[in-house]
């Protein structure tokens, strides 16, 4: 008997397929502040915004299927994480929820 979760899950992923944006072999070329989320590149070392050493962020390259850039981390819970994203094109900013993958080292946008 399947659970009234995997149903709706099972329901919504047909509707609105996840697509998997990030890579999966582990790299990280995101760093990311552990005091306030804020997002950079591989190549920095320092938050721009409190100094603080930054850490690795999530797999996969900062800018997602070439039109969402990560800016910072919003918030963390058991399904994934929320991070504040600009689209590119249109210089606004949205909402990038990273799920974690089943059975995968990585994540789906």
């Amino acid at each position: 008997m399947t659970g009234i979760r995997e149903t709706v899950l099972k329901a919504v992923e047909s509707v609105y397929p996840a697509k998997n944006l990030i890579a999966t072999d582990g790299e990280s070329p995101v760093k990311e502040c552990p005091r306030c989320g804020v997002c950079q590149d591989d190549d920095a070392e320092r938050c721009p915004r409190d100094d603080a050493t930054l850490a690795d962020g999530p797999p996969g390259e900062r800018v997602l299927d070439g039109k969402y850039r990560l800016e910072r981390r919003l918030g963390r819970g058991g399904m994934g994480v929320v991070y504040q994203g600009t689209h590119l094109a249109l210089q606004r900013a949205f909402a990038v929820k990273l799920l974690h993958s089943e059975g995968e080292d990585g994540f789906a946008a």
